[in-house]
């Protein structure tokens, strides 16, 4: 293994029926016909020389070159990875200097050296756990290369998937201030490329910033960088369908789902999250050093749950999701995650909730792993240095609902309705169901029975209603529901948990206009008001987002100031009437709110009453109208009529309505 301070990354890679892994000396082993009973025998493969010869050198062979990320396949059976090189390696390498390697399906090697693909003298390596990711069309492989005597001087590199010549090179800068980022060797962020062909790489920024990082993003010839995320080193963004969120009104085919934490530091909460990422969409980063900067608009996000004692000074904090690379579902519109708490949790996209969480250990310092899905619905992840397998209980399954499921919404003294639904194999199962509650007072878990025993009706579901679930100024409303099956004669006892936000208040959110009716092309200025007031310099208070909106097209967002408010100043909103909106996300403390108005960029016609009616014997209704703005040509108003007493709706001929 080569020199490291967290252990490298190290995974097996699976094409058809061949399985690889990594040996020494920069060697891969494969094995095949994996499926069968008699698999074959391990067959050791060399990119460098031939098997005779790294035999007979050994010992220096494996003492320098060392296989240090994970290893990627193309649909031929090609793999790729990266080497490391510590001192010097004896011929035919002759080098110092790390790179890629690929090993095609017949075992036939070939590599490049990281300064010979960024064509930079001063590049010398790969970096711990950055794995290659191939285009999507498999022809082009993207690497991260880097310097060993800066840690702030790397370029991502495309190159020819077949020959591994280089094609196109970026250098990695900070998107603030345009410095070069660290591609750290503690990182897991692995290239990524999206349906359009679009490459993300989450990096390290060069000074401050609170350890986030950023998820850079470029066109697929490296030549056009686009908008960056507003975290990214130590993780692998997701792709999510923009399908699986039914509140996503924006045009974006697909979203990045992202870590998205928020380290307890000088100009950061302690409140790290998950969130799914708009590419094409942009907000203001909240962020003290990061003044200003525009990145990739948050569209849902999950704080995490469990508290962490990071001082007074952070009041707030919360153990990070322990995220390598997310699982998503498409079919269920859930993405699957690890925490520090120990958890694997799911968060259904549909309702914007995390409807299950399963205790996989005590939760403590966590790796950043990866998890996936098997073809039969299984869900793979490590935690606490095991391998978990997560799935149902043979002959019994139990689900649970919350009557107000979304974690943005719900306020403490609601009503909430909790239903656990239980089926298995027959006789249908019968019995009871009792609902527990875990919060947490500070740092203190706190235990509550909500029902015991509540009977299974005929459709097999039990439920307990409460307006009891606190939260406050010690408990941040985070209650994790478990309903229990206490089993039959003929089905075992299971259980299910679910996460229920409660905020501590209900927020209110006004939107106001510099000018009603502007002319067009007149810049007007909008302002949001909200109840979340962010104390500066020290993350008291930490606030989520006003998303501003035309429509349903979300047209600004950002963080509100040290008072409250969130402007935007729009000189381009098309002619007629809009329809406004400032949305609040909510936080840890203040619920979701919102606020609406009609905005007219002018000629306007305006009513000077809202509705008009009219005895139909009189035969006709007249309706005052003003003009607001100048017009040089005729004005047409636009209308509706609706007839409430009789069966019929009006209609409408030659302006008349009859």
């Amino acid at each position: 293994m080569p020199s490291h301070n967290w252990i490298p990354s190290y995974n097996v890679c699976i094409v058809g029926t061949r399985l690889y892994y990594a040996g020494a000396g920069g060697t891969m082993f494969h094995v095949d016909n994996i499926d069968s009973n008699t698999p074959g025998a391990p067959v050791r493969d060399v990119f460098y020389t031939s098997l005779a010869s790294y035999n007979a050198n050994k010992t220096n062979y494996d003492n320098t070159i060392f296989v240090n990320t994970p290893i990627t396949a193309d649909t031929s059976g090609n793999i790729f990875f990266g080497f490391r090189v510590q001192g010097a390696a004896p011929a035919p390498l002759n080098t110092s200097q790390s790179g890629l390697a690929s090993i095609s399906s017949t075992g036939t090697g070939t590599f490049v050296l990281a300064g010979t693909a960024a064509n930079d003298s001063q590049i010398d390596r790969d970096s711990h756990n950055a794995g290659p990711a191939l285009s999507n069309d498999e022809t082009s492989v993207y690497f991260p290369v880097k310097a060993s005597t800066n840690v702030f001087y790397s370029y991502l590199v495309e190159l020819n998937s077949t020959t591994l010549a280089t094609r196109h090179t970026v250098f990695l800068r900070d998107p603030r201030n345009g410095g070069g980022t660290r591609v750290h060797e503690d990182g897991t962020s692995t290239p990524m490329v999206a349906p359009d062909g679009d490459v993300y790489f989450g990096v390290f920024g060069n000074t401050g910033n609170g350890s986030r990082g950023f998820l850079l993003h470029y066109s697929s010839d490296l030549q056009t960088t686009k908008i960056p995320g507003g975290f990214g080193w130590d993780y692998t963004p997701g792709i999510v369908p923009a399908s699986m969120v039914p509140s996503y009104t924006g045009a974006s085919s697909y979203l990045i789902f992202c870590k998205y934490n928020d380290y307890p530091s000088a100009d950061s909460s302690g409140v790290n999250k998950v969130a799914v990422l708009d590419p094409n969409a942009t907000q203001i980063d909240p962020h003290a050093t990061s003044p200003g900067l525009v990145e990739m608009r948050e569209v849902l996000s999950v704080l995490a749950f469990t508290p962490d004692d990071a001082g007074s000074t952070f009041p707030f904090a919360v153990q990070e999701f322990c995220i390598n690379a997310p699982a998503v579902n498409p079919a269920t519109k859930t993405v699957y995650f690890d925490s520090e708490d120990g958890h694997l949790y799911r968060w259904n996209l549909g309702t914007n909730s995390v409807d299950q969480g399963v205790v996989l250990t005590p939760g403590i310092l966590q790796p950043y792993v990866p998890t996936v899905i098997g073809p039969d619905g299984t869900l793979y992840t490590l935690n606490g240095g095991n391998l978990f397998a997560v799935g149902t209980k043979a002959g019994i399954e139990i689900s649970i609902a919350s009557s107000s499921p979304d974690l943005r919404r719900t306020v403490v003294g609601d009503a909430i309705t909790f239903t656990a639904t239980v089926a298995g194999s027959a006789p249908s199962p019968t019995g009871t169901v009792t609902f527990t509650d875990l919060s947490y007072n500070g740092l203190t878990e706190v235990r509550t029975t909500l029902a015991t025993n509540v009977p299974l009706d005929s459709n097999g579901r039990a439920s307990v209603t409460t307006s009891t679930l606190v939260s406050n100024a010690t408990n941040f409303g985070n209650h994790f529901i478990t309903a229990t099956y206490n089993g039959d004669g003929s089905h075992q006892s299971t259980s299910v948990t679910m996460v229920q936000k409660v905020h501590r208040s209900a927020s209110a959110t006004t939107l106001t206009t510099s000018n009603p009716f502007a002319n067009p092309g007149e810049a007007v200025t909008f302002t949001a008001t909200t109840s979340c007031i962010p104390v500066p310099n020290v993350a008291q208070m930490p606030c989520g987002f006003v998303t501003f909106y035309d429509g349903q097209t979300a047209i600004g967002q950002m963080a509100p100031n040290s008072s409250g408010q969130a402007t935007l100043v729009k000189s381009d909103l098309s002619t007629g009437v809009h329809a406004m909106r400032a949305v609040y996300t909510s936080d840890v403390v203040f619920a979701m709110s919102e606020s609406q108005l009609q905005q007219g960029v002018g000629p306007v016609v305006q009513f000077n009453a809202a509705t008009a009616s009219a005895n139909e014997g009189a035969g006709h209704v007249d309706v005052q109208v003003s003009l607001l703005g100048v017009s040089q040509t005729a004005v047409t108003v636009q209308f509706s009529t609706s007839d409430t007493a009789g069966a019929n709706e009006c209609t409408v001929t030659n302006g008349a309505a009859s």
